[in-house]
Parts: structure tokens; C-alpha cells; sequence
């Protein structure tokens, strides 16, 4: 009692006395006169002159008592009269009595005058400062101070905290409410709340509840909730708790809730509210729901830096489908403060884990993850309740660029489509809902409808943000990109509009820019097949690829049958350059050498400006939405031909300026001097005319998949043959030649090809490529047989195993080869007979759409629409209608 500077102890004393695992040393950094005051706060003497406690039910685990404050700094003790020092005694006593010796050692020490001060001036000055209920302990088991290198103390975050709680006292009850009478040390229920890793609750000593009941010693993850892992004491088994044991755990998490304000992190930066609805059950969800209506500023409490950045406990709720508690959540919404009210809904989640599919397409905001999930009377009172009033064509998510709209698309919710852009809602077909599901029904079971000014604008694009393929889309292409057939069918039924109606006809227009826009998205390089799908005529009876075609009569076949003239042209004057400098080298004059060069350079300038110009076309509209990524770029200049063009224009362009260069010169009847250009022509028409084969026929659909089918087999089947036909060939022709028995000048008459090696393997080729076999003589040439010289014992081993290689070497390259070559032709022809028509009306899309930017057509307004005239009958007094084979309501 009367050190001046007391040893330094661990916080854990009076854990190792009553069985508990020790805590980590600690050093407090609090004065005894701090220390004398937070002990004494909140208590006022009785008449009796004890002490009485104010209405909290947490009572600390422990004091621990750090170095002396310096006496300049300790209170100046001020005495008064004999009865005013009799009383503060009096007071002095009955908290030593209260603490007992070990506390009284563990947490008085020197500071005994410090806080008798304290008492003392609480005496006089009459008042009692109150204290909130739940307090939580003055001792944070996790803050060490360490001190560095430079006699620096460096305090480590806190991730645990230690409470006593009294369970009989209500939990979030008002801060002057009247508890009565303290309760007894051995009363109190010793909970430890940790988040270094997960939020967890840990109880190392049996709890019984306030209405009966016991809770072994245990933890509880919040995530796993209301699963205990029991300790050994308890059995040591994990298993999920009821009854009295789950009202007990309850509890404990509602006084550690009062008492910490559920504002700490755990190693996912996620808030003790997140975890508990996380776990997603029926005791979690009604707990996180009885903790949110006592506290609803838990609502505010989101995920910090790392993988779920932005989150919250009501994005949660939409992605488990729990609208009743969301709705219940929007309610207390509005007990928030305006400011924190703004920021909670207006809240995005940005963190890694939502920067890929599908988490992406929810739309990162509350109003966005409502409509993904189709969640009606959420998104309805988010809309038009005034305290939210959040706009539906306002704030688009910063990765996606979705606005609510566009994220009630990528995620299939037709109904949630209509109920967000039609006055009328989807109430077509709905009925009363039942008790379980009341989605989209008010309270009274009538439809839900937004007003007029409310509505999502249909035509609204997504905004540019970090995914440039995601940018600047409308639903339908929306719809289009991620190969919604059923989206994508419904949103064209939804635009259509009534033209006439003639008795049992009528005339709907539907609107032909749109699709045509969303067939620029399925002629992506990246599209799926899914997408691409969507060409076909299991899609609204082939509506887009009738509308292309269309197109390709009204103006984009002239460009391109002009484009296909003047590359033929082309082609034509390398054939006439070829020919006559290989027929008549001599005869050629100076007029020819330099008139069908200057036609062939005008072609090529024409070609080239307009493959430059389709090129810069194409990368000023994709680079509109953000970065051009190479590999789309890469992607289109394959889809255009442009390197087998480049290649003839750069080797044409050579051949043309040789033979202008010389056409002054006097040429032989051999062509001497034009050897060179012979060889740049033949090579600039290999490539034209291979350019120029693969688009001869885009528009004829038979001729056109033939051709995709050849095209197919030599980019893929004949390149991995001549692959692997190359290594084998190698192989045997090097085992071959080192085998066969000669060397230097020495000559066999067995097999001639093999005394050189560039005869053998010329031999070796033929043989691979053409099935041409080399034959082996056992007999000699009689008229050479004077001359010819005996083979030796090592020679003749030679030629056996020779043999023996070369059968196996004509089972590789012209049996297991060649026919593995047909099996990989038929399948890939197979398979593109399969999807042929799906892969042509591709290319054939592709094709229109690049003549209409070269172009630049517009056409007038009234061809912006497509007709389309179907049946009509009236069923109960309602029009009825199929369009594109299904039943509709006019």
C-alpha cells in the first residue's frame, strides 16, 4: 500500500486465479489518478455512506496499476473538517471491502491518497456522473507497449477486448435508468471479444442465464452463429445451440454489442454486424436484426480497405433474398442522421472480390443489388419514400458502369425490367401473393407501380467506367453481349409498337436501329456463342439477321462488290505483269514496262486507303468507351485480312519499282534481268488471291460455308500435321542417314538417295509428302559388279537395322499421319457443318457492318423500323397477338 513505485504485473492475475489462460504482459499507461477516478466514476455515497452503483451492468475484469505519477502532478488534497474525513474513511472502507485484498492489491497500490481525493472531492461537490450501461473495460488485453531502439514506445492495434457482464440487467437500456443495488463479484459472467482474425466470443468459466439455463465454457465464431465450439471441460465438441443455451449466447453478444458499439474490424476489415448476417440463418438474422432496431447507426458500419471495400450489412441481405428484413432495414434508415443516411445508401462496393463475374453485374450500389436480385418492394421504397429518394438514373457503379436498369438486364429479371420501366409495372398475369413471397405487392396484396417521373429511362446507355466492353451499352445490347436470348426477346417485345390493326391483323413496328446496334455487339471478336447465337432463327424468327440483310441489298453489297472489283482488277494486272515477263521478256517496250506498273500502283493506293480507312473507323468507335485493348485490335485486323494484303502490296510495290527502274534497259529472250521480279509477283498474287478467296463468297450461304470449312481445316488441321509431320521426319531422316553405312566419298549401290545427305533428304521428303518410297537393292548392278566393293559384318548390321527404321518410318509418315490427318479433317468438317450456319451469317455480319461504317449510311426514318404483321384475337374482351411465337396482350 505504501510503494511509491509498484512492480510491473500482468493484467492476468486474476485470470490464473480462477483457472483462466493467461494474458499477454501488459504495462498500463493510465495514472493512478486516472486510475482512482474511472474506479470511483458513476458512484455517489449513500446515506449509510456506502456506495451505489450507476445502472450499468459491465463491471471491470481488473485494474492494473502502472509507474507513480510524480507529485507535481498528483491532485492537491484539500481537508476539511473532521465529520467531512470520517466520511470519506467510511467510503474508503467499504470499496476495500467491495474489492476485496487481491484487488485491493492488484489495483490501489500507492494510489490510495490519490483516490481518496478523488472520494472526497465527490463528496463535496454532490454530484454523480452517469455512465453508460456496458461499459467496456478499462483494461484492452491486446496493447502492448514495446519500445524501439530509440526508446520510442510503439502502441500495437487492439483486437481484443475483456467485459464482466451482468446478465440479469437488460441490455441497451437508457444510461439513467435505476438497476438497483451492484451485483456481486462472483455474479458477473467474464466474456472475452476477440477480432484479430475473426470475431469471435470466448467464455472460459460457465453462464447461467438470468430466466434459467446454462452455457458451458465455449467461443463462438460470429460467422458460424449460433454454432459453440465447447472446451475440454465442456466435452470439447462443436455443435450448434438452442433453447435457454442460445437465449444465454444471445445475450452475451447483445452486452458485448452495448458495450463496444460493434465497430472493430476483423482481418477482413468486416464489422461484427456483416458477420452475423453472413451466417445467415434464422438466430443470426433475428439477433442481427434485434441489435440493429436497438442500434440502427450498425447500418453505417462497412467493410474497410481489402477484398470487400464498400459492403455492408443491407448488400448482404439483397444477395441472400432477404427483401422482409431489408425492408425493415430501409425503416430504420431513416432514424440515421441525413448526412450518414446519404453515404450508407449511397454506398458502392469497390474491393477486389467484386471486380469479377458475376459479382460485377450487381451494379456495386443498394438500389443496383436490389434490382439484380428483382427484389420490387425494396427498389420501390428506396425510389419513393422521401427520406431515400434515390434516383434510378442517377449515380452508375464506377466499375461496371451499370445504372440499376442495366444490372436488372445482365441478371435475367424480366419483371423487374417492366417494373422499372413501365407505368404499368408487370402486374400482367399476378395475383395475390401468398405469405412467403410478397415481392412486389404492398402490405394490402395490391401491385406495386412507380410513377411516371420515377421510371428508369429504357434508352439510358451505361456510363464509361473501368470495363471499356461494358461501356456505353443499351439493355438490348446489354441483353446481346451476355447472350440473353430471353432477355433480349423480351425487352424487342416491349419496344414494339402497335402501327395498324385490321380486323384479325395487325402491324407492329419494331425498331431496327436498336437491334442492328446490338448486332454490332454480337460481331464482337470476343463474343460467346451464346451470343452469336442470337444470328439465328431460333432468335425472334432470325429478326437480326433479316435486318442485316436488308441492310447488305440496301447499300453495304455495292460497297463491297466495288471493293471486291477493284481488288480483282488488281489481282488481274499481277497476272498480265507475270505473264508477259515470262513469255515474251524481249519483246515487252519501255510503253508496257511502265503503263501496267502506274495501274498497279493506283490499285494498291486505293486498297490500302481503303483498309486505312476501316482501320481508323474502327479504332475511333471502340476507342470512344475507353482504352483500345491490342488484342481486339490484333483481333480485327485478322478478321479484315490485313496481313496477307500487306504482304502483296509490299511485295508488288517492289516488283512494280525493279521493273520500272530497268524498263529503259535492253532485256534478253531469257529474262535475265527480271529473275527478281518473277519471284515478288508470284508471291504478291499468293497473297492476293488468297485474300481475296476467303470474302468471294460472304454472301451466298452454301458457297460461303464451304469455304469457311476449308478455311477452317488449313488454320488448324494441316498446321498441327505439317508440325508434327516436320519433327518425325527429322527424327527418322537423321537415324536414317547415320545408320545407312558410308561416309565421305564412299558410294553404295543399295540405296543411291542416302550417299548425300541432301539427297536423302529430298527422298525423305518426297516420301513424307507424296508417298514416293526410295527402294533398297539387295542385288547389284550386273555391269557393275567388278567394281563394287563387299560389305563388311558392321555394314551388313547397318542395313539391317536401316530396314527395320525405315518400315517404321513409313508407318509414321504415310500411314499414322496422313490418316490421322483425314480423322482431324472429317471432325473439324463435321463440326463446322454443325455451326455452319451460325458461323457464316457471323462473317456475313461482320462483313455488313464494316461496309456500313465505311460508308456512313443513314438511312431515312421511317427504314429505322421493321414490320412485322402478325394474328390477332380477342380473348375475354383483351387483344391477344403472337409475335415471334409467343403470346402477348395488346
Amino acid at each position: 500500500m505504501g510503494c511509491t513505485s509498484p512492480p510491473k504485473r500482468t493484467a492476468s492475475g486474476k485470470n490464473h486465479a480462477a483457472g483462466l489462460p493467461p494474458k499477454p504482459r501488459i504495462q498500463s499507461t493510465r495514472s493512478t489518478d486516472q486510475l482512482s477516478q474511472t474506479q470511483t466514476e458513476g458512484s455517489e455515497p449513500h446515506v449509510d455512506g456506502g456506495l451505489r452503483r450507476t445502472p450499468s451492468s459491465l463491471r471491470f475484469e481488473e485494474i492494473s496499476c502502472g509507474t507513480s505519477p510524480s507529485p507535481s502532478r498528483r491532485r492537491k488534497v484539500s481537508h476539511g473538517s473532521e465529520e467531512m474525513d470520517r466520511r470519506v474513511q467510511a467510503l474508503w472502507g467499504r470499496v476495500r471491502e467491495h474489492l476485496g485484498n487481491q484487488g485491493f492489491q492488484r489495483g490501489i497500490g500507492e494510489g490510495k491518497q490519490t483516490m481518496l481525493a478523488a472520494l472526497k472531492m465527490k463528496v463535496q461537490e454532490g454530484k454523480r456522473k452517469p455512465r453508460k450501461s456496458g461499459t467496456k473495460s478499462n483494461v484492452r488485453t491486446s496493447t502492448r507497449m514495446s519500445r524501439g531502439r530509440r526508446g520510442t514506445n510503439t502502441q500495437k492495434p487492439l483486437v481484443t477486448e475483456t467485459y464482466k457482464f451482468d446478465l440479469s440487467k437488460p441490455a441497451f437500456q437508457p444510461a439513467d435508468q435505476d438497476t438497483g443495488p451492484p451485483t456481486p463479484e462472483d455474479k458477473l459472467a467474464t466474456v472475452i471479444y476477440d477480432w484479430a482474425d475473426q470475431h469471435t466470443i470466448t467464455w472460459t468459466e460457465t453462464i447461467y442465464g438470468p430466466k434459467g439455463g446454462e452455457l458451458p465454457p465455449g467461443k463462438c465464431n460470429m460467422y458460424l452463429f449460433p454454432i459453440v465450439n465447447f472446451a475440454a471441460s465442456a466435452g470439447g465438441v462443436t455443435k450448434t445451440v438452442g433453447g435457454k443455451r442460445l437465449e444465454i449466447l444471445c445475450l452475451i453478444i447483445e452486452k458485448v454489442a452495448e458495450a463496444s458499439g460493434f465497430k472493430s474490424r476483423d482481418s477482413a476489415s468486416a464489422p461484427p454486424i456483416c458477420s452475423l448476417i453472413i451466417a445467415n440463418n434464422q438466430p443470426s438474422l433475428d439477433l442481427a436484426m434485434l441489435l440493429l432496431e436497438a442500434n440502427p447507426r450498425m447500418l453505417t458500419h462497412q467493410h474497410g480497405e481489402g477484398p470487400f471495400t464498400g459492403e455492408h450489412a443491407m448488400h448482404i441481405l439483397v444477395v441472400n433474398r432477404k427483401e422482409d428484413l431489408f425492408c425493415r432495414c430501409l425503416q430504420l434508415v431513416t432514424r440515421i442522421p441525413r448526412d450518414e443516411r446519404a453515404i450508407l445508401m449511397g454506398a458502392q462496393t469497390t474491393g477486389g472480390f467484386f471486380s469479377g463475374p458475376p459479382m460485377i453485374y450487381y451494379g456495386s450500389s443498394i438500389l443496383a443489388y436490389a434490382a439484380a436480385f428483382g427484389l420490387k418492394r425494396a427498389v420501390w421504397m428506396m425510389v419513393t419514400d422521401p427520406q431515400l429518394s434515390l434516383d434510378l438514373n442517377a449515380r452508375p457503379c464506377g466499375v461496371s458502369g451499370f445504372y440499376p436498369l442495366h444490372a436488372a438486364v445482365v441478371n435475367g429479371q424480366t419483371e423487374m425490367y417492366d417494373f422499372l420501366t413501365d407505368p404499368n409495372g408487370s402486374e400482367s398475369g399476378q395475383q395475390r401473393p401468398s405469405d412467403d413471397d410478397s415481392s412486389g405487392f404492398d402490405d394490402n396484396g395490391g401491385s406495386l407501380h412507380l410513377p411516371l417521373q420515377l421510371l428508369a429511362d429504357s434508352k439510358k446507355t451505361t456510363a464509361i467506367a473501368a470495363k471499356p466492353n461494358l461501356s456505353q451499352l443499351t439493355c438490348l445490347q446489354l441483353a446481346a453481349l451476355f447472350g440473353n436470348q430471353q432477355m433480349f426477346t423480351h425487352i424487342v417485345r416491349k419496344q414494339a409498337q402497335v402501327r395498324w390493326m385490321w380486323g384479325p391483323l395487325a402491324c407492329f413496328a419494331i425498331d431496327a436501329t436498336e437491334v442492328v446496334k446490338a448486332a454490332g455487339v454480337v460481331t464482337r471478336l470476343d463474343s460467346s456463342a451464346a451470343t452469336q447465337s442470337l444470328l439465328l432463327d431460333s432468335c425472334l424468327e432470325g429478326l437480326m439477321h433479316s435486318l442485316l440483310m436488308k441492310k447488305w441489298r440496301t447499300f453495304a453489297r455495292k460497297v463491297y462488290v466495288t471493293y471486291q472489283i477493284l481488288g480483282t482488277t488488281y489481282l488481274a494486272l499481277l497476272f498480265s505483269l507475270g505473264f508477259i515477263l515470262k513469255e515474251w521478256p524481249d519483246e515487252i517496250g519501255p510503253s508496257l514496262r511502265l503503263s501496267l506498273p502506274l495501274l498497279t500502283i493506283m490499285c494498291v493506293m486505293l486498297l490500302a486507303a481503303f483498309d486505312y480507312i476501316s482501320v481508323r473507323k474502327w479504332c475511333k468507335k471502340n476507342a470512344a468507351v475507353g482504352k483500345l485493348p491490342i488484342k481486339l485490335l490484333l483481333g480485327f485486323l485478322g478478321q479484315i485480312d490485313i496481313w496477307s494484303k500487306l504482304r502483296s502490296y509490299v511485295m508488288a510495290l517492289a516488283a512494280v519499282s525493279l521493273l520500272m527502274s530497268g524498263s529503259f534497259d535492253d532485256h534478253d529472250a531469257k529474262g535475265t534481268k527480271d529473275r527478281w521480279i518473277w519471284m515478288l509477283l508470284a508471291l504478291a498474287i499468293f497473297s492476293q488471291a488468297s485474300s481475296l478467296m476467303k470474302g468471294l463468297f460472304v454472301s451466298h450461304q452454301r458457297l460461303g460455308i464451304l469455304a469457311l470449312v476449308v478455311n477452317k481445316m488449313l488454320a488448324t488441321d494441316v498446321l498441327d500435321y505439317l508440325l508434327f509431320l516436320l519433327l518425325y521426319l527429322i527424327k527418322y531422316w537423321v537415324t536414317l542417314y547415320m545408320i545407312y553405312p558410308r561416309a565421305g566419298d564412299g558410294f553404295l549401290y543399295q540405296i543411291k538417295e542416302f550417299n548425300t545427305w541432301y539427297d536423302s533428304i529430298k527422298a525423305m521428303s518426297d516420301f513424307a509428302l507424296t508417298g514416293n518410297k526410295f527402294s533398297i537393292k539387295f542385288d547389284p548392278d550386273p555391269l557393275q559388279t567388278g567394281s563394287l566393293p563387299v560389305l563388311s559384318y558392321e555394314q551388313i548390321i547397318g542395313f539391317v537395322l536401316f530396314s527395320w527404321y525405315y518400315i517404321w518410318c513409313s508407318v509414321m509418315l504415310a500411314i499414322l499421319l496422313v490418316r490421322l490427318l483425314m480423322a482431324m479433317m472429317t471432325n473439324t468438317f463435321n463440326s463446322v457443318r454443325v455451326l455452319a450456319k451460325r458461323h457464316w451469317r457471323l462473317h456475313f455480319a461482320r462483313c455488313v457492318l464494316q461496309m456500313e461504317m465505311m460508308s456512313g449510311a443513314k438511312e431515312v426514318k421511317d427504314s429505322n423500323f421493321h414490320e412485322v404483321v402478325t394474328a390477332i384475337k380477342v380473348v375475354d374482351g383483351v387483344f391477344t397477338f403472337q409475335l415471334f411465337n409467343e403470346t402477348a396482350s395488346v
